[in-house]
């Protein structure tokens, strides 16, 4: 007798670590037209849920984004049409950031 299966279809835009992908193309897609002036100095990071992610190099960049949080998510709804709950920035000490 053959043992029976429960397949469980994958969702490729939401992974089981809560990455969303579908949004994320989204907000990629409009981050260039984001205008501030910590913008070069930050690289997008993943999206968590309904979080965004933004890495950076400095602690000021890290406040400045804090500071305009409520404006990044308003320019996100209207623009790529994500509701996003929260901007977190994180200062990331590495070589992948370009200077």
């Amino acid at each position: 007798m053959k043992k029976e299966k429960n397949l469980k279809k994958i969702d490729s835009n939401i992974n089981e670590i809560g990455y969303d992908f579908k949004n994320y193309k989204k907000i990629q897609e409009n981050y260039d037209l984001l205008e501030t002036d910590w913008r070069s100095d930050a690289s997008l990071g993943p999206l968590e849920g309904d979080v965004l992610i933004l890495y950076v190099k400095h602690p000021r960049v890290k406040d400045l984004i804090s500071f305009d949080e409520d404006k990044i998510i308003a320019f996100f709804a209207e623009k790529a049409n994500v509701q996003l709950a929260k901007i977190k920035p994180v200062i990331y000490i590495g070589t992948h950031l370009s200077d």
